[in-house]
Order: C-alpha cells, then sequence, then structure tokens
C-alpha cells in the first residue's frame, strides 16, 4: 500500500511532542526534533470511513417461500397428476 505522506507533515517538536504526533518505528522515525503529524486532510478521512459504519452488523433476510393460491397446484407433480385423470 502506497504511504500517502501528502496526508502527514513533518514539523519542529516545541517543548513536548504533539497530542496528535505519530509514533512511528526508528527506520521511519523523523530527524531529532521534529515529529510528524497528520494534516487536516487526513483527519477528515478518518472522520469519512469512521462514518461509514463497517462495524455494522449485516443480517441477512430469511429466505421465504411464496404461499400457494386456492385452487392452484403447488407442484408441477401434482399438475400433471391432476391433468392425467
Amino acid at each position: 500500500m502506497p504511504p500517502y505522506r501528502f496526508l502527514f507533515e513533518q514539523c519542529k517538536i516545541g517543548r513536548l511532542p504533539g497530542p496528535e504526533a505519530l509514533v512511528l518505528p526508528a527506520d521511519g522515525a523523523p530527524a531529532p526534533g521534529y515529529e510528524v503529524v497528520p494534516t487536516p486532510a487526513a483527519k477528515a478521512l478518518v472522520a469519512y470511513l469512521v462514518n461509514l459504519r463497517a462495524d455494522a452488523p449485516v443480517f441477512n433476510a430469511p429466505m421465504t417461500v411464496p404461499a400457494t393460491l386456492p385452487g392452484m397446484a403447488s407442484t408441477n407433480a401434482a399438475t400433471a397428476a391432476a391433468s392425467a385423470k
């Protein structure tokens, strides 16, 4: 999967790292004194994906068999037996 680097920006750390700063492994970490934070576009994308509610359960509709009308045969075999008489 591509890294989508345009959704993040590298900022200089003030006194303390920001609350939204990403915790990255050593091989992907920024230079000392810098942190990686999400852009407003990244936050909007996450809000959209969360709003999709992919965790909502999907229920299977029960399969119903149509009822036969009075005076009508329910199967082809019954129709063939009735016409043979």
